[in-house]
C-alpha cells in the first residue's frame, strides 16, 4: 500500500531542507576559504615586496640598514590589502640577520642590526606586525550557520637576500689607514681612504705598501669559498676565476667570517675578461658580461678637460725600491710634493673630483689642481664639466657600445686587504674594505688602469649595491 501523496511531499521537504543546509555550508566554506586565500595572497605579496626592497638596500653599513628600513616603510604604506585597506608601517615588522635560516626570535631589529651592519645581508618581514594586516582570519559564513571553526593564519612572512656579491675576484693591499687628512695646504685639506686619493688613476698591478717594494702585490680571490672556509687550489685557477672576472661577482654573500682565500698569480692573464666592459670578448659570455653603457677609453686624447695632455694613463709609479718607500704613485707621498711634468699625473677626475676632508666631504674645484698636483708648468682642468656630471657620466664625453650595454659595468668593486700577506702562492688575508675603482681604459697584462672612487658605502647615482642577485629565499 503506497503512502499518501501528501506524506511523500513532506519527506521531500525534509530532505530538501537538510540538503539546503549542507549546500549552504559548502557554499559558505567556499566563500570563506576564497576570501582567506585572497587575503593571504595579498599579504604574502606585500611581505615579498617589502622584504625584497629592504634587502636591496643592505650594503654592509649602518646607513644601508637605515635605508632598508626607510624603503620598506615606503613600499608598505603604498600597498592596499583587502579592498581599500592600507597597510600601516611598524618598525617591528622588519628584522635583519646574517643567516637566512635563523629562527624567528634570532632576527635583529634595525637598531641592533646597525651595530653590526657588515654582517647584515638578509631582511625578514612579518605582516602580523603591520596595521591593517591581521595575522588570523575567522571564517564568517560558517559561523553564521552555527559551525565553529578555528581562526586561520593568513599572515605573510618573507625572507629576502643575495646569493652573490658584486665583488671582483681580484684584491690588492690597502695602502694606508682607513681615513686620513692630506694637508696639501692650509685650505686644501683632502680626504684619503686606505692610502688612495679620489680622482687619481692607479695601475692596480703596480701597488705595494711594503718598504722598498720592487713589484706590485695583487691577488686572485677564491670566488667560490667564502672567507674562513677551506679553499681547494683549483678554485683560484685562472680557468675557474675567468667567468667571475667577466661578471665582477663572487658566489657568496659575505667577506666576513675569516681571512679571504687568495692566490698570488705569477702573471696577470685575466685582462681579456676585464675588457669585456669595453667590448664583447670570446673570454666572456656576452649576455652575462655585456659592455658598459659608456665604452670610451679616457686616454690623453679622450680627456679634453685637461689643459695639459696626460703623458700617461695613470699617475706615474714611484721608483721601485727607492729609499725604502712603498711602491705607489708620484701623487701619493706626503705633501708638499715636488713639481713634476703635469702629464705624469695621468688622466684625472674621470669619475669625480678630489674630496675635502671635512664632512660633508664636498668636491674640490679645478682651481685647486695646482695645489693638489704640483707641476711645472702649472696643471689645470678648466674644461672639466663639473662634479654634477663628470666625464664618465656625461653624454658629451661618452661613447655608447655597438650593442646593448649596462651602466656602471666599468665600476670595479675591489677588496682591500690587510697587508703584509704571508709568503706563498696560496694564502689568506683579512679584507678591510671594498673600494670602488673606475676602469679608465682597457687593461693589459701589465696595466689595470683605474681611478679611485672611494670605499663602498651606500651606492649613489644608480651604482650597483654590494649584494648581487637579491631574491626571495622563502
Amino acid at each position: 500500500m503506497k503512502p499518501p501523496r501528501h506524506r511523500q511531499h513532506g519527506v521531500v521537504a525534509i530532505i530538501y531542507a537538510l540538503m539546503l543546509v549542507v549546500l549552504l555550508g559548502f557554499a559558505g566554506l567556499a566563500v570563506d576559504l576564497g576570501l582567506m586565500y585572497q587575503r593571504k595572497a595579498q599579504l604574502q605579496n606585500a611581505a615579498d615586496s617589502i622584504a625584497l626592497a629592504a634587502a636591496l638596500r643592505l650594503n654592509g653599513t649602518a646607513a644601508g640598514v637605515a635605508a632598508a628600513g626607510a624603503q620598506a616603510q615606503d613600499i608598505a604604506i603604498s600597498l592596499h590589502t583587502g579592498g581599500s585597506t592600507r597597510l600601516t608601517w611598524n618598525d617591528s615588522a622588519l628584522r635583519f640577520s646574517s643567516d637566512p635560516d635563523a629562527p624567528a626570535n634570532a632576527w635583529l631589529s634595525a637598531a641592533a642590526a646597525a651595530t653590526t651592519p657588515a654582517a647584515m645581508r638578509y631582511a625578514r618581514v612579518d605582516t602580523r606586525q603591520l596595521g591593517g594586516a591581521p595575522g588570523v582570519m575567522q571564517p564568517f559564513f560558517m559561523g553564521v550557520l552555527g559551525v565553529a571553526l578555528p581562526a586561520i593564519d593568513i599572515a605573510g612572512v618573507a625572507v629576502a637576500g643575495p646569493h652573490a656579491l658584486n665583488v671582483l675576484p681580484f684584491a690588492i693591499c690597502a695602502m694606508g689607514p682607513a681615513t686620513q687628512t692630506r694637508a696639501n695646504s692650509v685650505l686644501v685639506q683632502e680626504l684619503v681612504e686606505y692610502g688612495f686619493r679620489y680622482g687619481v688613476g692607479y695601475n692596480l698591478l703596480r701597488l705595494n705598501p711594503a718598504s722598498a717594494a720592487a713589484a706590485g702585490e695583487y691577488f686572485l680571490l677564491d670566488p667560490l669559498a667564502p672567507p674562513g672556509t677551506p679553499s681547494p687550489p683549483a678554485n683560484t685557477d685562472d680557468s675557474q676565476i675567468g667567468p667571475f672576472m667577466c661578471t665582477g661577482k663572487v658566489a657568496y654573500v659575505n667577506l666576513l667570517g675569516g681571512a679571504a682565500n687568495l692566490r698570488r698569480p705569477g702573471a696577470f692573464t685575466l685582462w681579456p675578461q676585464l675588457n669585456s666592459r669595453f667590448s664583447s670578448t670570446p673570454a666572456c659570455n656576452a649576455d652575462a658580461a655585456p659592455p658598459d653603457a659608456n665604452i670610451r677609453a679616457y686616454t690623453a686624447a679622450q680627456a679634453p678637460w685637461m689643459n695639459n695632455a696626460a703623458a700617461l694613463q695613470t699617475a706615474q709609479s714611484t721608483p721601485a725600491g727607492a729609499g725604502g718607500q712603498p711602491l705607489r704613485t708620484i701623487a701619493d707621498p706626503a705633501p708638499l710634493l715636488p713639481p713634476v711634468a703635469p702629464g705624469l699625473y695621468g688622466v684625472l677626475w674621470t669619475y669625480g673630483p678630489a674630496l675635502r676632508a671635512t664632512p660633508p666631504n664636498l668636491g674640490f674645484a679645478t682651481a685647486n689642481w695646482q695645489t693638489l698636483y704640483p707641476s711645472a708648468p702649472a696643471i689645470s682642468g678648466i674644461g672639466w664639466p663639473g662634479a654634477g656630471l663628470p666625464p664618465y657620466r656625461n653624454p658629451a664625453y661618452s661613447t655608447p657600445p655597438p650593442q646593448a650595454g649596462r651602466s656602471f659595468r666599468r665600476l670595479l668593486y675591489v677588496p682591500l686587504l690587510s697587508c703584509p700577506v704571508p709568503a706563498g702562492q696560496y694564502v689568506t688575508a683579512p679584507v678591510l674594505a671594498v673600494a670602488r675603482f673606475l676602469m679608465t681604459a682597457p687593461a693589459t697584462a701589465t696595466e689595470l688602469s683605474a681611478e679611485f672612487a672611494g670605499v663602498l658605502g651606500v651606492p649613489a647615482n644608480g651604482e650597483p649595491p654590494l649584494a648581487a642577485d637579491v631574491e626571495l629565499i622563502r
